[in-house]
Order: C-alpha cells, then sequence, then structure tokens
C-alpha cells in the first residue's frame, strides 16, 4: 500500500469550473482508494499561479511530510493550475523528486 499525498492551487470563481475541479478531485480520491492505497493528506492553496511555493502554506506542510519520508507519491490534482510559471513547476518537480 502507497501512501499517497494530494496537492493543488486554486482561485476559482467560476461555479462550473469549480464543481468540475471537485469532481476530479473526488474521481482522483476514488481512484487511490479502489486501488488500496491511502491517501494521507489533501493540501489546497487557494492563491494566484504566480505566487512562490515558499509563500503556500500548504505547500509548505506538503513539503515536510515529504521530506520526512511520509509520502510514497504525490497526486497533483491539475498540473496546469499548479502554476503560470514554468519554472515555479519545474522547481517542485525537481524538490519532490529528490526527496
Amino acid at each position: 500500500m502507497k501512501k499517497i499525498a494530494l496537492y493543488d492551487r486554486n482561485l476559482l470563481d467560476n461555479d462550473e469550473i469549480l464543481k468540475l475541479h471537485s469532481e476530479r478531485i473526488e474521481s482522483i480520491k476514488e481512484g487511490i482508494a479502489n486501488d488500496g492505497n491511502e491517501l494521507i493528506g489533501e493540501f489546497y492553496d487557494k492563491c494566484s499561479g504566480h505566487v512562490p511555493l515558499d509563500e503556500r502554506p500548504e505547500y509548505s506542510r506538503l513539503y515536510q511530510l515529504c521530506n520526512s519520508g511520509d509520502v510514497d507519491e504525490l497526486y497533483i490534482v491539475t498540473i496546469s493550475r499548479l502554476s503560470r510559471e514554468l519554472r515555479t513547476v519545474a522547481q517542485m518537480c525537481r524538490e519532490m523528486h529528490e526527496m
């Protein structure tokens, strides 16, 4: 059984998009359970995509959990919502891969 964490950054104000986004999260959580894995945490930052990783409180909590070895896999709800800046996405991938 893998220990899985879920991360997303969003600042959605469109009800239709928010509903679709919520459905995507529920689908991911269902898939984790169906595969016999454990969802050990959900981390959601409500901020602009321009906010650096070190200024996102939920990402910081997730980072500490991953750094301590308590996460086997990290699921990103929607990669396009992670950041508006490719360097931020690359930074996150490097950081998580190193752990």
